[in-house]
C-alpha cells in the first residue's frame, strides 16, 4: 500500500515543520495532485530513491553521533540545480565528527546507460560551479548493471560510488564501491576521507 496525505495531514506536517509554533501556517495542497502520485509511472522510482534517505534517518535514530543533516528531494533538486543537473536527491550525512555530501542517482535499469554518462558531464559542470566536494552515489538493480554503470561514469573523473538495490537497504554500511577502488566497499561516512579523483580535485580548486 501507498499512503498520501490529505489536507489535514498536510497541515499537521506544516505545523510540525514551523519554527514558530504560534505562527499561522498556510498550505498549498490539492488532493487530486496528492492522489496522482499513486497513479504515477515514476512511483517505484520515487519510493526507491526516498527509501535510501528514510533508511539514513532510521539509522541516525540508533546512533547519537549520526544525523542526516540535509535531505533535498527530487523536486527541490530540480528547482535549485535543474539548470545544470537533476539528481534524484541530495543529502549531507554526519557521523562521528565527519560529514559527506552526496547526490543520489537511483537507477532502476529502465533507461540506457548513456543517460548516466550524459549526467556525468552535467555533474562536472555542477562541481566546477558549486565548489562543494560532493559524491555521486549510484544505486542500480544488480551486479551486472553496476558494472555497466561504472563503465558509463568512468570518463569524467567524478567522485562516484555505486551499490545495488540490496546494498542500498543498508546505506550507512560498507556497501559503496568508489569508482577507482577496484572491489573495495566503504561505509558511507568513509567516503569523506577517500581520495578524490585528480580531475575532481582540480575542478574544485578552480571552482567559481
Amino acid at each position: 500500500y501507498h499512503y498520501v496525505l490529505d489536507t489535514l495531514g498536510a497541515y499537521v506536517v506544516a505545523v510540525m515543520a514551523a519554527r514558530d509554533p504560534d505562527q499561522e501556517v498556510k498550505v498549498r495542497w490539492r488532493t487530486d495532485q496528492a492522489l496522482s502520485i499513486a497513479a504515477s509511472q515514476r512511483l517505484a522510482h520515487t519510493v526507491g530513491a526516498n527509501d535510501v534517505f528514510v533508511r539514513l534517518v532510521a539509522a541516525a535514530r540508533h546512533d547519537p553521533t549520526a544525523q542526516l543533516a540535509t535531505w533535498w528531494g527530487e523536486r527541490y533538486c530540480k528547482a535549485v540545480l535543474g539548470e545544470v543537473v537533476r539528481p534524484d536527491g541530495l543529502g549531507v550525512w554526519h557521523e562521528a565528527g565527519s560529514s559527506v555530501t552526496f547526490c543520489l542517482e537511483y537507477d532502476r535499469g529502465s533507461e540506457p546507460l548513456g543517460r548516466l554518462a550524459a549526467k556525468a558531464a552535467d555533474y562536472t559542470r555542477l562541481e566546477a560551479a558549486w565548489g562543494v566536494a560532493f559524491w555521486v552515489l549510484v544505486v542500480v538493480p544488480g551486479p551486472r548493471r553496476e558494472r555497466g554503470a561504472r563503465a558509463a561514469l568512468s570518463g569524467e573523473g567524478l567522485a562516484v560510488a555505486t551499490t545495488t538495490q540490496d546494498g542500498a537497504r543498508r546505506p550507512t554500511g560498507a556497501v559503496w564501491a568508489p569508482h577507482d577502488g577496484d572491489d573495495t566497499r566503504l561505509r558511507l561516512i568513509d567516503l569523506a576521507t577517500w581520495p578524490r579523483p585528480a580531475a575532481s580535485a582540480a575542478r574544485l580548486a578552480g571552482a567559481r
